[in-house]
């Protein structure tokens, strides 16, 4: 969970990729993201980001197989 890399851009920019939560249990329940992030540092800003993929945990079944198998 967290960066994964970043490229920086011909224009100055940062592109900033990372992912998200990665469980794969029996069953195949899973959640998993994937972000990018662009930042421009001399403004100091972020200039977009964009989120592919399900960052909800609480995803039907997610939950309760993540229990089941902590338990």
């Amino acid at each position: 969970m967290g960066l994964d890399r970043f490229v920086e851009n011909e224009d100055g920019t940062l592109s900033i990729f990372g992912t998200g939560i990665h469980l794969k249990l029996k069953g195949g329940e899973k959640a998993i993201g994937l972000w990018r992030l662009t930042f421009d540092p001399v403004i100091g800003e972020l200039i977009s980001e964009e989120y592919h993929g399900r960052f909800d945990v609480d995803a039907a079944g997610t939950t309760q197989a993540i229990c089941e198998a902590l338990s």
